[in-house]
């Protein structure tokens, strides 16, 4: 028994783009915003890898707050195109 799915929209926030579409095309490009950084709290010997969103304040937005505000926008973008699907099919 086989079930239909349906994609009708999508969203997504990233360091490499702000939309899904952007964000797809910088992926299948191969471009990537990572970099290495130390982080003196944690020690000398102690790199962290890190991708930062360009458009956010980094004091701003940290922690919690700030992957809330990145679903956020991904929501945002997932409902602005958003069409309800025709009755009886796609």
């Amino acid at each position: 028994m086989g079930v239909d799915a349906v994609l009708v929209a999508s969203g997504a926030r990233a360091p490499v783009g702000t939309t899904a579409e952007s964000v797809a095309a910088a992926v299948r490009a191969g471009i990537s915003r990572v970099r290495r950084v130390q982080v003196p709290e944690l020690g000398r010997q102690a790199d962290s890898f890190i991708a930062r969103d360009g458009l956010l304040d980094a004091q701003e937005w940290s922690g919690a707050a700030r992957m809330a505000a990145l679903g956020a926008m991904a929501l945002e973008e997932v409902l602005a195109g958003w069409h309800p699907p025709s009755p009886g099919g796609c």
